[in-house]
């Protein structure tokens, strides 16, 4: 293959071709500056009868407080519903990769992680084939700030977490026994954020916010296929 032409795939593409045959790749790189949500998915629940879920939107970027979280650059926010009843609350905010990736050397990073009230608590979450699909929540936290207080930055190594089962069908039970970060990592397939506050109330303050959210290999590989891309660039460039 021209070289020109090979250095010119996206990083993604590029990553694949430096990986064992048939490895595949997770990389998430969003930072919600744009009036969107991207491919992100979300369920709730609750332990009141019949309750709305709430929403997930985008917030477009501020200067000030917007809801407890200001000033950003635009973000995407999980709202649980306004009521005046006190119960407690989870959501889990996905992606679905549609393919098993071995994600055990990624990093996870982001410009600020936050909870509008100090009450939610925000974890890792992850899709995992092990015979079926699964869901595993991290037991150490992701939230990098709360209150009325700008984006903080965060960065995790994957490798360094633990996890425990997460029940799709019964967020609100929060985590359950152990899973191997092996098991976890080795076999991902969706990736997420789960928030989860106990007896308050459905209110705007405590929503999640989420700054920026991005998952990639680590950041010595990462700078090389985005250095590749940008030659391949250039070469393009110069071909035209």
């Amino acid at each position: 293959m021209n070289l020109s032409k090979w250095i010119c795939l996206t990083p993604a593409a590029v990553l694949l071709s430096l990986t064992p045959l048939g490895a595949t790749v997770l990389v998430i790189d969003e930072d919600f500056t744009t009036n969107t949500t991207g491919n992100w998915s979300f369920t709730g629940e609750s332990t009141l009868d019949g309750g709305e879920y709430g929403n997930l939107d985008y917030r477009a970027a501020t200067s000030g407080d917007d809801w407890g979280f200001g000033p950003h650059d635009g973000a995407m926010r999980w709202r649980p519903e306004h009521t005046g009843i006190s119960s407690d609350q989870a959501t889990l905010i996905y992606q679905i990769s549609g393919v098993t990736e071995n994600a055990s050397g990624y990093t996870l990073e982001t410009t600020g992680i936050h909870a509008g009230n100090q009450f939610t608590d925000i974890y890792l979450a992850i899709r995992y084939e092990d015979g079926s699909s699964q869901w595993a929540v991290s037991d150490q936290s992701i939230r990098t700030s709360s209150g009325n207080s700008a984006p903080v930055p965060g960065s995790w190594d994957l490798s360094t977490l633990t996890f425990s089962s997460l029940d799709y069908t019964n967020l609100v039970a929060g985590g359950g026994s152990s899973v191997s970060s092996s098991t976890v990592l080795e076999n991902v397939s969706g990736i997420g954020i789960f928030s989860i506050f106990e007896d308050r109330n459905w209110m705007a303050d405590n929503g999640t916010y989420v700054d920026s959210f991005t998952v990639i290999p680590e950041p010595r590989i990462y700078a090389a296929i985005l250095g590749l891309t940008a030659l391949g660039l250039i070469l393009w460039r110069r071909r035209g």
